[in-house]
């Protein structure tokens, strides 16, 4: 599938890219940057709700082990474990961006092959 991306997140992520410091220029840093460059880029006003976007709030299951993860997409300086806030420059962060509802996808994470179903998608804005 490809990513659905709103012009605001766009340019929020194309400023936060071009604004890394080189240790922060990661491998998901990359694979974020080739996921902009496929992505379909659209108005504000013209995105669905049941889309994935900065600050959407997220339920996911994890097909591998049938396990369910609950967190909010952030930008990188709001990213917090422990109230679930993860980063769009993190693995998952990069995987699930302009993903829609029902989606899924096959991503490689620190952890392994994994196999992402969004289940829910929330924006609270």
């Amino acid at each position: 599938m490809t990513p659905i991306i709103s012009k605001t997140d766009y340019k929020k992520i194309i400023h936060i890219l071009s604004n890394l410091s080189p240790n922060q220029k990661t491998s998901e840093a990359k694979q974020l940057i080739e996921e902009l460059a496929k992505s379909k880029i659209v108005s504000d006003k013209s995105i669905k709700d049941d889309v994935i976007r900065i600050n959407s709030e997220i339920e996911v299951e994890v097909i591998n082990s049938n396990q369910k993860l609950y967190f909010t997409l952030t930008v990188p300086s709001e990213s917090n474990v422990i109230q679930k806030k993860i980063s769009i420059l993190s693995g998952m962060g990069v995987a699930l961006i302009g993903l829609k509802e029902g989606t899924e996808v096959e991503w490689k994470l620190p952890g392994g092959l994994m196999k992402l179903k969004v289940l829910k998608v929330n924006n609270p804005f």
